[in-house]
């Protein structure tokens, strides 16, 4: 099994090279034993990206974490990084996210970044803790997900956040280009 090492902004690798399903899963299950000791009812939330297996592997993390006795939401679609950490900082019974991306790397690499209670980023300790805990055997065990809807609430909440009269007002032209990313179907409706 390849060594896991957590940087600033999580873990990645190639799809061809470290980044594949059992890699997902000793994660996985780093997390749900860190976050267990929560109190009954807490929930993790689990987005993804567009990425090739992104859902797949969402769906597999959240079901490593659930068997941890963790109440698990997987986003029920793609969905960007900052919705995922606006819907785990909104709610107070979430003790934390995680999020199959690789963010700006290029589509040959997969990764996994964790987000703390807050939406944050998680510190250089809970990497460290994270990092000794993953295990070299993945888990077989499984528990139960629900998926929900990341994504209307977080934009309703930039919308509430703007000045929409003098958006209006201004009728500006915009151009977004999110490359085939999480933001894809999300923009227009924007």
């Amino acid at each position: 099994m390849a060594i896991i090492r957590f940087g600033a902004e999580g873990w990645r690798a190639r799809v061809d090279n470290g980044f594949d399903e059992p890699s997902v899963v000793r994660i996985a299950d780093a997390l749900g034993s860190i976050w267990s000791v929560a109190p009954a009812g807490s929930r993790v939330f689990v987005g993804y990206d567009t990425r090739r297996d992104s859902e797949r592997f969402a769906l597999v993390a959240g079901q490593v974490i659930a068997s941890h006795g963790l109440k698990v939401w997987v986003s029920e679609c793609a969905c960007p990084t900052p919705a995922l950490g606006w819907s785990v900082a909104q709610d107070h019974r979430c003790v934390g996210g995680v999020m199959l991306t690789a963010s700006e790397a290029p589509h040959e690499y997969g990764g996994l970044i964790v987000r703390h209670m807050d939406g944050g980023p998680i510190t250089e300790g809970f990497a460290d803790v994270l990092e000794r805990r993953v295990a070299t055997v993945p888990t077989s065990a499984r528990g139960p997900i629900e998926r929900r809807d990341f994504v209307h609430a977080y934009m309703d909440a930039l919308v509430a956040a703007c000045d929409t009269q003098a958006v209006r007002f201004a009728q500006p032209h915009v151009v977004v280009d999110t490359m085939h990313g999480a933001g894809s179907a999300h923009m227009a409706q924007l």
